[in-house]
């Protein structure tokens, strides 16, 4: 897709593609890109540019190669926190391997120490539930039971993963006091889950 027609639609998309890296809002964005507006009224038109679909394309386009390099670093991060796991485990080292696989779940977007989804600034000053329920209307299409089905999918996957690589550790054979805070125990409750 060649730039956008619009100078100012233009300096926009490029202005939220950087977004992830300057830290700005799609509010500082707009008004950087020469669009005029104060407090709600800058918002608004902000959010309505931004999901215009053909300055939405531009931004995804714009986006595409630092995902791409994104995904390969991943994958090769991913590669060599499979070999540590491997070597962890021969040596017996529970508590590495609970702690390599808890990277590598947030590596793979799994786990997050803060949820976000979309642009940078979509999910601020919601609440957990807020949150879920934007989750379920956007990933479950509207069904919680959808969401927690896909949620089954992926727990499924990673432990066939974790059964072809090696024995799962069990909850009962990791110290919790492992870690600092006790991460160990909340880890293998996220990767079993509270069986139903």
């Amino acid at each position: 897709m060649p730039a956008l027609r619009s100078p100012k639609r233009e300096t926009f998309a490029q202005n939220v593609a950087k977004s992830p890296k300057t830290g700005k809002s799609l509010t500082d964005c707009y008004k950087e890109s020469g669009y005029k507006g104060q407090g709600h009224t800058a918002e608004a038109g902000a959010s309505r540019l931004g999901s215009q679909g053909e300055v939405n394309d531009r931004i995804d386009e714009i986006m595409r190669p630092a995902v791409t390099r994104t995904r390969v670093s991943i994958e090769s991060l991913l590669n060599e926190l499979e070999t540590t796991i491997q070597d962890a485990r021969a040596d017996g080292q529970h508590g590495t391997v609970v702690a390599v696989l808890t990277l590598s779940a947030k590596l793979v977007g799994l786990l997050k120490d803060k949820i976000e989804v979309g642009r940078a600034d979509e999910f601020a000053g919601l609440s957990t539930e807020e949150v879920v329920d934007k989750m379920i209307e956007h990933i479950g299409g509207g069904s919680a039971q959808k969401l927690l089905d896909h949620f089954d999918k992926i727990r499924a996957l990673i432990e066939e993963r974790a059964d072809s690589k090696a024995a799962p550790v069990m909850a009962s054979s990791v110290d919790a006091k492992m870690t600092p805070t006790g991460e160990a125990e909340k880890s293998l409750e996220l990767f079993y889950g509270k069986r139903r």
